[in-house]
């Protein structure tokens, strides 16, 4: 059966804001799915090389500002903003995942914080100008979207 797209989006809300806390206690900062090279790297290291590889692919510049669509608890967006210095706005339609998300940013230094900000948004609706951003970061959201 079909389900009304915002009914559909409602429960895809509702899931996140009810499983990240527990997502969070299972994979840490980094909700998204690792890649391993060797083989024997944590499921953090995975994480974080997986980021690396999309950061590689995409040929991201120190210094861009990204918007990083479906954020989850700001694991990329941290990476990206204190990696590579990139001003970084995260968005997720999860209200949980926004203050989880905010909570982990309290945890880096200064220069990281200024270069973050997160926000509850829906990305079939955003609110930017065109032309705000250099990147769009996507990683495992398509499937959410129209």
């Amino acid at each position: 059966y079909k389900q009304h797209p915002m009914a559909l989006k409602q429960k895809i809300k509702e899931h996140y804001d009810f499983c990240s806390p527990y997502y969070s206690e299972i994979w840490g900062r980094h909700i998204h799915h690792g890649y391993w090279i060797q083989g024997d790297e944590s499921k953090e290291e995975a994480s974080e090389n997986m980021i690396r590889r999309l950061i590689a692919i995409a040929d991201i510049q120190p210094n861009s500002t990204i918007l990083d669509v479906g954020c989850g608890v700001g694991g990329s967006s941290i990476f990206l903003a204190k990696n590579l210095h990139c001003r970084v706005t995260g968005i997720t339609i999860s209200s949980t995942q926004v203050e989880m998300a905010n909570n982990n940013k309290a945890l880096e230094t200064t220069e990281v914080q200024e270069n973050l900000r997160f926000e509850e948004m829906d990305a079939e609706q955003l609110a930017f100008p065109a032309e705000t951003f250099d990147v769009v970061w996507i990683c495992e959201v398509l499937s959410h979207l129209k």
